[in-house]
């Protein structure tokens, strides 16, 4: 056998040996255990004094469970391959049960026979108290054992007790539990103190193994909770920069290179070049800060985009994690695409095997996107610590319907919508308008619009469940949309979703609320006129969006057809090009914009206008009403006869789309 071939299996031997060792010493630490409990538990409860001020039922069912789980977890390890991460949890549970046998055996040792209980008062609480916390850690070990060698995806709707796993585990285990709590807004804050000079993996022990969760849940002080969620980003960055700098002076003053190669920073720009291609980062030692580089100039970390900064919030928490830990993530998609997400998480996953990650999600796009995962479906919680947990397999590489339907909710349509969760949005408006009749789901642009309900309708749930999508006018051709149409893919008849909101209705809903009807007519025709007056200062600009938007239409509409060769390609193109270049967009849509403006066409305007800004929050705010997109919403979401009439006369074929399902 070659040097290298032999080094390589002695190696893996050794690992090999090293994990059958492991295993056989956990077997006979949770063997041990079970033989103790047996043993000296019936001694303790047998004590007369004990009745009088214990509920013994309590401690014997206490006391039996704790067996049963010590022989699930058994059964589980004489069969299983060793996971070191649950190997350490399970040496971990040995505090709390040597506690409870020492003083099982001090009270036992001091004369038994004198069964007294206020001689041993506090002898038996902590054996009462210690085995309620050892009882809690066979759960969770459990239910770890449940998930096994494999990175997992816990997945359930909203509320059905992903999060409360999350943080019954982590309360069960002090540290080699790592919650990255989802994090919405991320802002680095440079410390100087001599505290965050000396932040260290050790010390970052604060935050990667408290239950965040858990504290927002119970906490009365939520603001500190909150500001100390906030300083996560700051602390993350000031460790890893004082890793580097530490890391730095040992090669100065050694010149030992061990570990320079595969430093924190080279992992981490290595990952950032994989999903974020041109980012990298470096260390700023003066602040202890990190400064990004992005086509050849320095910015602030805080300068990132929001995916561009989680990305970096997840890397940095992974990398510095403990060895052999569980890394529970919670919303992992946060910000991310779904491309992005996988890319991201496929590299931590490799460059961190010692861990297993667990994923809570309810996001069906990140739950597709990792299939080599395992898959466990939270389907119920009853308080304090029992949940229904079903394994879940693919099926056809797709979710099996009953989960889809949890996920998704009971309506049988699903609306796929522009723009993204929010107060005032595209989706705010459709669940306030539809929320009887559809499932509302904000998925970006109008081409993720286009694409999601293109595929769901194809594929994905085709049979039970089907899908509809609205997205903005955005000066469409009407023969582009009747094409839409055709595939479930209904035009709004407004530019966007603020015009929508400026709809004659909604504008007389708003303003009678305070004015009578006179007042209101007149308020109304002064803000129409006003409306128009923006038009004509921003005509020109309207008309090159009109043009741009029309252009780019007709180029993604353009198709080759069946062309054999380069020169017949060639040839069609600039045939289509010359007939386009005939048209004067220019003049067509002037002309338009000015017949619009001539006749005092409402609905045409916000068809057309794309003033979103000045309109829907400059002049409605100052003239109609304070934080009027706000209170449209809310006349929409309260007012039933409202929803009727705006469906009636906006929104009729897209109702009849809908019935149809």
């Amino acid at each position: 056998m070659p040097p290298k071939v032999e080094e390589a299996h002695d190696v893996a031997l050794m690992e090999y040996t090293k994990e059958i060792n492991m295993n056989e010493k956990i077997i006979e630490i949770l063997t041990n255990a079970k033989e103790q409990l047996e043993y000296y538990i019936p001694k303790i409860i047998s004590t007369n004094k004990l009745t009088e001020h214990e509920d013994i039922n309590v401690i014997n069912e206490q006391y039996r469970q704790a067996l049963k789980e010590i022989t699930m977890i058994l059964d589980v390890y004489k069969c299983s391959t060793p996971i070191s991460a649950l190997d350490k949890l399970i040496n971990q549970t040995k505090d709390n049960f040597d506690i409870i046998i020492n003083n099982c055996e001090e009270i036992i040792s001091n004369n038994i026979e004198i069964r007294d209980y206020d001689d041993y008062y506090y002898q038996y609480k902590s054996i009462f108290s210690n085995l309620e916390s050892y009882f809690e850690k066979l759960i969770s070990i459990r239910y770890l054992c449940r998930i096994g060698n494999q990175n997992t995806i816990i997945v359930g709707k909203n509320g059905s007790g992903k999060s409360s796993f999350a943080s019954f585990i982590k309360n069960s285990f002090s540290d080699n539990i790592v919650v990255i709590p989802a994090q919405k807004y991320l802002v680095c804050t440079p410390l100087h103190d001599l505290k965050s000079l000396s932040m260290n993996r050790g010390t970052l022990g604060e935050v990667q193994y408290r239950n965040y969760i858990g504290d927002l849940r119970e906490s009365r002080y939520v603001d500190d909770v909150l500001n100390n969620l906030e300083s996560i980003f700051s602390k993350l960055i000031i460790t890893f920069c004082n890793e580097e700098v530490k890391k730095g002076l040992d090669y100065y003053y050694t010149k030992s290179t061990e570990g320079v190669e595969n430093s924190l920073l080279i992992q981490v720009n290595n990952i950032l070049a994989n999903i974020i291609p041109g980012v990298q980062v470096q260390i700023n030692s003066d602040c202890r800060c990190i400064d990004i580089i992005k086509d050849d100039n320095i910015y602030n970390v805080n300068a990132m985009s929001d995916g561009e900064k989680v990305s970096l919030y997840y890397i940095l928490h992974v990398i510095l994690a403990s060895e052999d830990s569980y890394i529970i993530v919670d919303e992992p998609e946060t910000f991310l695409n779904t491309s992005v997400a996988n890319r991201l998480w496929n590299s931590l996953e490799e460059i961190r095997q010692d861990c297993k990650f667990i994923y809570l999600s309810h996001n069906i796009d990140f739950i597709m996107s990792r299939k080599l995962a395992k898959l466990i479906w939270c389907v119920e919680y009853t308080y304090p610590n029992n949940w229904v947990l079903k394994d879940v397999e693919f099926q056809d590489n797709l979710l099996p319907k009953e989960l889809i339907i949890s996920l998704l909710g009971a309506q049988k349509t699903i609306l796929f919508c522009e723009g993204n969760v929010g107060e005032v949005s595209d989706y705010s408006f459709y669940s306030a308008l539809f929320s009887d009749k559809v499932f509302v789901y904000p998925v970006g642009g109008h081409r993720e619009v286009i694409q999601y309900v293109r595929k769901f309708n194809s594929s994905l749930l085709n049979g039970y469940y089907n899908a509809v999508g609205i997205i903005d006018h955005d000066f469409l051709s009407e023969e582009t949309i009747d094409d839409y149409l055709k595939d479930k893919i209904f035009t709004l008849p407004f530019n966007e979703i603020e015009m929508a909101l400026l709809c004659d209705e909604l504008l007389e809903s708003i303003v009678s609320l305070y004015a009578d009807e006179i007042g209101t007519k007149e308020k109304i025709v002064d803000f129409k006129n006003k409306a128009f007056d923006l038009l004509k200062s921003n005509k020109d600009k309207i008309v090159s969006q009109n043009v741009k938007y029309y252009i780019e239409e007709q180029i993604t509409t353009f198709r080759i057809g069946d062309a054999k060769d380069m020169e017949t390609i060639t040839e069609g193109f600039y045939k289509w090009f010359d007939e386009f270049k005939e048209k004067d967009l220019f003049k067509f849509f002037e002309d338009k914009i000015n017949s619009i403006i001539d006749s005092k066409d409402y609905n045409e305007f916000l068809k057309i206008s794309s003033l979103k800004s000045q309109l829907s929050k400059g002049l409605a705010n100052k003239e109609l009403d304070s934080n009027y997109l706000v209170k449209a919403i809310q006349r929409v979401s309260k007012d039933a006869d409202l929803r009727k009439l705006l469906i009636e006369r906006y929104f009729k074929e897209f109702n009849e789309l809908i019935s149809e399902n």
